[in-house]
């Protein structure tokens, strides 16, 4: 049986890589599944390519699924700029980033399965209620009470 992590989620819930199933397979892009993954390893996928952080983490073939708005929640709970580049981090930094990678997408994966315990949402969005910053450009930070600023570097924001 697969030992299960903090946040109650066991190995194979985390990485549908194991789950055998030929059609997500088919999809894997190669990235480590953060919440199955160690941190030396994730302090190995994060130093392969010298990318901005905001890029390195919506990057499939580093890191598996954790896409813009989880990225922009991750970096800041992190207190990291997303123009940070991967290689400058200190281990303190990736230290920091790895806890708040696991603790903010773990949070996510119980609001959501809380959510779908209701029946399928009627919208799929990547903009969500109780997201701190993502897609709150303009609008006091949650946390701070400061106007949440958009960056758009190359064809992101």
């Amino acid at each position: 049986m697969p030992a299960a992590d903090r946040s109650g989620l066991d190995e194979a819930s985390v990485d549908p890589r194991r789950s055998g199933s030929t059609e997500l397979r088919s999809h894997d892009r190669g990235g480590i599944e953060v919440l199955a993954a160690d941190r030396a390893t994730s302090a190995e996928a994060l130093a392969r390519e010298n990318h901005t952080l905001k890029r390195a983490l919506t990057d499939p073939r580093l890191f598996s699924g954790i896409g813009n708005a989880y990225s922009d929640e991750i970096l800041h709970a992190a207190r990291l700029s997303p123009l940070r580049l991967t290689r400058q981090l200190t281990d303190a930094e990736v230290a920091r980033l790895y806890r708040e990678t696991r603790r903010t997408l773990s949070d996510w994966v119980t609001r959501l399965q809380e959510a779908a315990s209701e029946g399928f949402p009627r919208k799929v969005t990547a903009f969500r209620k109780g997201m701190v910053v993502h897609g709150r450009c303009g609008q006091p930070c949650l946390v701070c009470g400061s106007p949440v600023q958009q960056i758009v570097y190359a064809s992101t924001e």
